[in-house]
């Protein structure tokens, strides 16, 4: 027999800051019925926020009364972006509640409640709850800095006295962990511990828990794709041999801290974070990319940077180590009929056709006005045969150019490159006949289109590729639904975008793994974060396309994110951070 239904099409009473120095949001809803009843310790979901996601989020219950739901949040992403921007009147769905409420030891009659951060909204209900059953409580908060503490205004109501304790700000620095060592010590194993904060604080609350003998609860958060209990994907390994698995929406999200396999849950980090003090004075961003040595590890994708573009400071070129035209011809080419482009759910279909100048125009009027910028210039080659290909590279030769990018992946033209991409006797033999002309390193594109992209790569490598460059996009088709036609001209175009980085950063890891020529890593490349994926997956450079026409600054911004991510692993260069990808 079906149970209450538990979606709620709910309605925005006040999405604000928690208090006024606040970078928790409270956000309290109507549900607009009557019948939403939840325990302590259980949580909702709520619809995504972005049109790119299809999971919805989970919030711990902070207070429910009635119709009323309240919960705390922080702006970490572009879903609890999008809900911290709500309006009274707004609409959203809410499904709950899900999850199994909070039960503490019925012998233990006092409770330390342990937070961080954003954890502490989870620690209201049952603070509630345990001083509603008579317990003894006490509460500990901890936080980078004040204003990341949350739950303050609800405890405040509870008449609850919280002791905070921050790593910047505070009166007391150092860790919420370091609070409660210094309780337990004295404690004699008489309350029990409850915690909810990241990963890595509720391993150690566990480690001090079993030291001094507390029992200890866990209120853990993970992934849910539904948050409901059908995908199995919020898994968690516990049991005397780490076995045993539960799900965290269905059987959590509380769990004794001394059921769980914190090897699986929470494996320490391979890399040493390093703190402000040790931290390198300075980055090195040189790139050494085989026989080219580039001041940054970032190029453009070829084909989205023109000269037009440079020219008219319609980009800012800071942090770009080389830069990649848009793909050559033998001849101009008109490119494909229109539309060509639309965009998709984390990406955009295009179908340009390789619209540029031939060869002789871009020497004469493009390459002297590129090379002024006093940035290596790639140029990206296409053809429809391997003496097309051969004959640019003669072409080109002299001309002052810092590599050619042959380009056997274009998914959207009839002849040629599509065919050469995927095939790797193809590819090694325009490999090879471009690599026996040209006088500059040889870089080879590969398509993402294939069953396996390491044979390519073997081939193209074996025939003598310096470097080789991957994913092109992926070949995609949208269709639009009032006119039944495709909604490009030419059917099928290719998707780029960060919907498609997945799927380059496995490729580029494979590739990494089989070859021993650099790598130029795209696809999704949306700023120096994800560039540094793309290094730690096993490139030694990275590519900016799509991502760049939104943000004109994107280089600039990207170089200052790269050199973050290498200073909070300790590295002094961002070189180091190349394959360095964990896989234990």
């Amino acid at each position: 027999m079906k149970k209450q239904d538990k979606i709620y099409d709910a309605a925005v009473l006040e999405c604000r800051p928690e208090n006024s120095d606040s970078e928790a949001f409270l956000l309290r809803l109507d549900l607009g019925r009557n019948d939403f009843l939840a325990d302590a310790g259980q949580f909702i979901a709520l619809s995504p926020g972005s049109a790119t996601s299809v999971m919805p989020r989970p919030f711990t219950i902070v207070e429910a009364s009635g119709s009323e739901l309240s919960i705390l949040f922080r702006v970490a992403g572009k879903n609890t972006e999008a809900y911290s921007r709500l309006e009274e009147g707004d609409r959203i769905q809410v499904f709950g509640p899900q999850g199994m409420g909070i039960s503490f030891d019925p012998k233990i009659q006092k409770c330390i409640f342990i937070g961080g951060g954003i954890g502490g909204a989870a620690l209201v209900a049952p603070v509630q709850k345990a001083k509603s059953e008579g317990r003894e409580v006490m509460v500990y908060l901890g936080a980078k800095k004040k204003s990341q503490l949350a739950g303050m205004s609800f405890f405040a109501k509870l008449g609850v006295d919280v002791k905070t304790i921050t790593e910047t700000d505070s009166e007391k620095i150092g860790f919420v962990t370091d609070l409660l060592e210094e309780t337990l010590r004295n404690d004699g194993g008489a309350s029990q511990v409850i915690a909810c904060g990241p990963k890595f604080m509720l391993r150690r609350v566990s480690e001090i828990c079993k030291k001094y003998g507390n029992a200890c609860l866990v209120i853990v958060e993970e992934m849910m794709a539904c948050g409901m209990g059908a995908c199995k994907g919020c898994a968690i390994f516990g049991g005397e041999d780490g076995k045993e698995v539960k799900h965290v929406c269905s059987d959590g999200p509380t769990f004794d801290a001394y059921w769980i396999d914190w090897e699986k849950f929470a494996p320490l980090p391979g890399l040493i974070r390093v703190t402000e003090k040790e931290a390198p004075a300075e980055v090195d961003f040189t790139c050494h990319l085989g026989p080219l040595t580039l001041k940054y590890p970032f190029l453009n994708a070829s084909g989205t940077l023109d000269l037009t573009a440079l020219e008219d400071g319609s980009v800012d070129t800071k942090g770009i180590g080389a830069i990649v035209v848009k793909g050559l011809s033998l001849y101009e080419r008109r490119g494909n009929a229109a539309p060509r482009v639309c965009e998709t759910p984390s990406g955009m279909l295009n179908s340009i056709g390789l619209e540029y100048i031939g060869i002789d125009r871009f020497l004469k009027e493009a390459l002297p006005r590129l090379l002024e910028f006093g940035i290596p210039i790639i140029v990206n080659i296409n053809g429809e045969s391997q003496a097309e290909y051969q004959e640019l590279a003669v072409r080109l030769a002299g001309t002052g150019i810092a590599a050619l990018e042959v380009n056997i992946s274009c998914p959207n033209v009839k002849k040629g490159g599509i065919a050469f991409g995927t095939d790797p006797l193809m590819a090694g033999e325009v490999t090879a006949g471009v690599k026996r002309v040209a006088d500059v390193p040889v870089i080879v594109k590969l398509s993402p289109n294939v069953s396996d992209i390491r044979v390519i790569a073997r081939a193209v490598e074996d025939a003598g590729a310096d470097i080789i460059s991957l994913i092109n996009t992926l070949i995609g088709l949208v269709i639009d639904i009032k006119t039944c036609r495709p909604k490009l001209a030419n059917i099928f175009g290719g998707l780029s975008g960060p919907a498609i980085r997945p799927v380059a950063m496995r490729m580029v890891r494979q590739v990494f793994e089989t070859v021993s020529v650099p790598t130029i890593g795209m696809g999704g490349n949306e700023n120096g974060y994800t560039a540094a994926e793309f290094m730690m997956a096993g490139a030694t450079a990275t590519a900016l396309g799509t991502s760049g026409f939104a943000d004109r600054r994107i280089f600039k911004k990207a170089i200052g994110q790269l050199g973050e991510v290498a200073i909070n692993n300790g590295f002094s260069a961002t070189r180091q951070l190349v394959g360095c990808m964990i896989k234990e």
